[in-house]
C-alpha cells in the first residue's frame, strides 16, 4: 500500500488549467485577458451569451476548482443588486512573472 503525502494527493486532485475545455476554458480566458475582477454579467457580455445560467454555474465551478477566486462585491449595473467580483487565482500553482 502506498503512503502518499496528503499534499501530493491534494495536488493530484486539483483541476489544472490544461484540463479545461469548452465554456470553462472560454470563461477562464476572459478573466486572464481582462486582468481585473469581473462580475458574472460582465463575463456573459464579453462572451456574447444570452443567459446568466450559461456562465454563473461555470464560474462557481472554476472557483470550487480554485482556478478563479472571489475577491469582493459590487452593485450590478442592470439589477442594482450586490454581486460577486471574481478574478484569476494566480496562487493556484500557476507561476507568474515577477517583473
Amino acid at each position: 500500500m502506498r503512503n502518499d503525502h496528503p499534499n501530493s494527493k491534494e495536488s493530484y486532485q486539483q483541476k489544472k488549467v490544461e484540463d479545461l475545455v469548452g465554456l470553462h476554458m472560454l470563461i477562464y480566458l476572459v478573466y486572464r485577458q481582462n486582468r481585473s475582477p469581473l462580475t458574472d454579467r460582465q463575463v456573459k457580455g464579453k462572451l456574447d451569451l444570452d443567459d446568466m445560467n450559461n456562465v454563473r454555474p461555470r464560474i462557481t465551478e472554476l472557483i470550487d476548482d480554485r482556478l478563479l477566486r472571489d475577491v469582493g462585491s459590487t452593485r450590478d449595473e442592470k439589477t442594482g443588486r450586490t454581486v460577486r467580483l471574481v478574478t484569476v487565482n494566480y496562487c493556484h500553482g500557476e507561476q507568474t512573472r515577477l517583473w
